[in-house]
């Protein structure tokens, strides 16, 4: 799966989460001073492709629950 969030306008946080036939797929971002915290869920059996937003990052990440941070 691919996780690009887009962080615009006056938004600060945002969240969603996406049934998929492995499971549950979650997303959230939350933006701060420091910068934007970006936490994943990928379900078992499944690699997702995320993309940092305003960090130009990108990661490659197997099932389990991510956290990155950019600043």
């Amino acid at each position: 799966m691919l996780i690009a969030p887009a962080v615009v306008g006056d938004l600060t946080h945002a969240s969603t989460t996406y049934r998929t036939p492995y499971g549950e797929a979650r997303t959230s971002w939350t933006k701060t001073s420091d910068g934007i915290r970006l936490k994943v869920t990928v379900p078992p059996g499944s690699t997702a492709e995320v993309h940092v937003p305003g960090s130009g990052r990108v990661h490659q990440v197997g099932s389990g629950t991510w956290t990155f941070r950019s600043k």
